[in-house]
């Protein structure tokens, strides 16, 4: 199930619960994509725990995208400056409109 998860939603964190859990389960999982990993029986705390963290990852990565996606959107628009400066300082040296 978690193949399927993972190939048809792979930005979805994926936390994994079982009763019967081992260490090669575990390993499995995550290296199959899960997020985490829980064995019952669990306590509240300790599921609560794990989600407030994954929720912290969430939000961590999400603005470190933003973050890039902001410099792209930066960059494009030094590049095109840039390139209408050229563009324009050619021009100037050609004698100006023609």
């Amino acid at each position: 199930m978690l193949k399927r998860i993972r190939a048809n939603h792979p930005h979805v964190a994926v936390m994994v619960l079982t009763q019967y859990g081992t260490i090669e389960t575990a390993v499995e999982a995550t290296r199959l994509g899960a997020t985490d990993y829980v064995t019952k029986p669990f306590h509240v705390d300790e599921l609560q725990s794990k989600i407030d963290r994954l929720i912290h990852t969430i939000e961590v990565d999400q603005g470190k995208t933003m973050f890039l996606r902001e410099q792209l959107r930066t960059r494009a628009r030094i590049r095109r400056s840039d390139r209408r400066f050229s563009e324009d300082a050619a021009r100037v040296q050609d004698g100006g409109p023609k």
